[in-house]
């Protein structure tokens, strides 16, 4: 019970201090923008007070949405002429080996792993050779040869280091 009661105490007090703290900052905002409304309204070259307005603090709503429309219209501009240009310079990519090179090249790549197999070693310049080959493969094609070459360099079946 004393727990309870002495755990409400300093929740209480908590709040208290986080209360006296915003209370601070309001009235730190409320001061800044009161001298700030005071300096705008005086007298401009009048001394008059009558004739004294005070003077424009900013653009109107439709004065900002007209600067952002323009703004928007001028980056879109931008934007589509960045396009175009890119488009017009880089072509559009053509496959560049057909289905019967990648075929072939596959070949070469599996007659290779099945050579290294066979000795059960790969010297440098064969692995480099074979590196090569498998580098000029396609993306999908290229894992799968990297995968099989991992995999018989991992089970023994090729003493050879990638």
């Amino acid at each position: 019970m004393t727990k309870a009661i002495l755990g409400l105490l300093g929740l209480q007090t908590v709040l208290l201090l986080v209360l006296t703290f915003r209370i601070a900052d309001l009235e730190r905002i409320d001061s800044t923008t009161r001298a700030y409304a005071e300096e705008r309204t005086l007298p401009l070259q009048n001394n008059d007070r009558a004739a004294a307005r005070p003077q424009s603090v900013g653009l109107s709503a439709e004065e900002i949405r007209e600067i952002v429309r323009s703004e928007m219209a001028l980056a879109v501009s931008e934007i589509t002429v960045a396009q175009s240009s890119n488009s017009a310079a880089t072509p559009q990519r053509q496959p560049l080996i057909d289905e019967r090179q990648i075929e072939l090249m596959r070949a070469s790549v599996e007659a290779d792993l099945n050579a290294m197999r066979a000795t059960g070693r790969s010297t440098p310049s064969e692995m480099a050779a074979l590196q090569s080959k498998i580098a000029k493969l396609p993306p999908r094609e290229r894992k799968a040869a990297l995968d099989r070459l991992t995999k018989a360099i991992n089970d023994g079946y090729i003493d050879a280091q990638l």
